[in-house]
């Protein structure tokens, strides 16, 4: 057999051999357990409707640190999990193309997500495991003013039963767009913290007897802030706070900041409502990535000269087989890592649309934003109509993935476009689950 021949043989046992071993190693956790302080950061948006916007919100997120955002009225069919881009990934659940519900986690919290709760177009949850702190959130839309009272008493008494049945030791979080006013004062209810915003309604005072009901406080309503801070609703002249984030009362001393961040003009109507908390858990020590680096074999067939050339082949004597062995598979492994490099341990979410996140979709969503900051700093029909042409600019910029997938296709009918798909199919399914890790077992009960 030609030495060329050989060293391929040996390189295709080492590849499912050896690196198999490798990836069984797991760094040894320490058996004690340490406090630690953990900041998190929630928001809630009623985006209305999230087709050609979940890159652009994927970039807000990440620019606001946000960990875990509840959206509402999202206009998409179907049950599914998905990749949005800069790590986050989006679970969501809808029937028609008028309610929907969603929730993005980010990259670091995706993979401790370990349950999924869909239960209808305006109401779903999810429980994500930090250290031994179960943290359940729900992420909800109230039917609007108007609608059929049947309807607002059925999606009530939905939600009102599944925070019922949560869990002493769960922390629990509802966020949403909840369309009720619960006004500026207490007016008697302990889970309103006399700094609202507004006149109550009919529709408030039911979400004031719910939290009341529910032991929940209003977060928004706890703490001092400017009216810009406050409003989370604008239409014309008319401004209110309609979206909300509950927590238990227990609980409610760890929150320590809930505001309105009007200049993030995802929407013209609705505004991003964001929560700091402060938590405790419990983690083990040495968590975190516990596999080696691995070498990167698929790229194997493009180097094999590259590699062979580079191998230094150890002299054979009869009485160091072994030790001959021994070096040649060395020799092997490092001139693979050297040319073929090696995957870098935990990353394991890669960015799938910055085809879409391009220099010129983020020029015109830039300009986007500075026109809106300008219409809120100066509402004249100019400024309005500079934010509507860039606006409308930054649609049809976004609406430019066509050609993509266009040249996708194109690349696929190649020979080296078929032998993507098998992985490009394989990605697709894993990034449609909604739990990406087992960290737990469940009792009888399923909890």
């Amino acid at each position: 057999m030609k030495r060329g021949e050989a060293c391929l043989s040996l390189m295709k046992r080492l590849r499912n051999g050896t690196e198999k071993q490798l990836n069984k190693v797991k760094s040894v956790k320490e058996a004690s357990q340490t406090k630690e302080t953990k900041l998190l950061r929630l928001a809630t948006l009623n985006i209305g409707i999230l087709t050609g916007r979940s890159r652009e919100i994927a970039e807000v997120l990440k620019r606001r640190r946000v960990d875990i955002a509840c959206l509402q009225e999202t206009r998409w069919k179907g049950q599914k999990s998905r990749d949005i881009g800069e790590g986050y990934k989006l679970i969501y659940h809808g029937t028609c193309n008028n309610r929907g519900v969603a929730i993005f986690v980010s990259a670091e919290l995706r993979g401790q997500v370990t349950q999924v709760h869909r239960h209808s177009d305006r109401l779903m949850f999810i429980i994500v495991d930090i250290g031994t702190l179960r943290l359940r959130v729900f992420s909800a839309y109230a039917p609007q003013t108007g609608r059929d009272e049947d309807e607002k008493d059925q999606f009530w008494q939905e939600l009102q039963d599944h925070i019922s049945s949560c869990p002493e030791e769960d922390l629990l979080l509802l966020c949403g767009d909840l369309n009720g006013h619960v006004g500026s004062a207490r007016d008697g209810y302990n889970c309103h913290g006399n700094n609202g915003y507004g006149m109550c309604n009919d529709d408030g005072g039911g979400i004031l007897d719910f939290a009341e009901a529910s032991n929940l406080v209003i977060s928004n309503t706890f703490f001092k802030k400017r009216t810009s801070h406050l409003i989370t609703y604008t239409s014309g002249n008319n401004h209110s706070q309609i979206d909300f984030v509950l927590i238990q009362r227990r609980d409610s001393t760890i929150v320590t900041n809930t505001k309105v961040i009007p200049s993030d003009c995802l929407i013209l109507q609705h505004k991003l409502l964001v929560t700091d908390m402060k938590i405790s858990t419990q983690r083990r020590r040495g968590g975190g990535v516990t596999g080696p680096a691995m070498i990167k074999w698929w790229k194997l067939r493009d180097h094999k000269a590259a590699i062979i050339n580079n191998i230094i082949f150890p002299a054979i004597t009869p009485d160091s087989i072994d030790a001959t062995w021994t070096a040649l598979c060395d020799s092997i492994t490092s001139a693979a890592k050297t040319i073929l490099g090696t995957n870098k341990p935990g990353c394991r979410h890669i960015d799938k649309q910055t085809w879409l996140w391009t220099d010129q979709v983020q020029q015109k969503v830039q300009e986007k934003k500075v026109a809106f900051k300008n219409w809120l700093a100066q509402k004249t029909s100019e400024n309005k109509q500079k934010y509507a042409t860039t606006r409308r600019e930054a649609k049809m910029t976004v609406a430019a993935r066509a050609n993509h997938y266009q040249d996708l296709y194109e690349q696929l009918g190649t020979k080296e476009g078929k032998k993507n798909i098998y992985q490009l199919a394989r990605a697709h399914t894993k990034a449609m689950q909604d739990i990406e890790h087992y960290m737990c077992i469940k009792d009888k009960d399923g909890q």
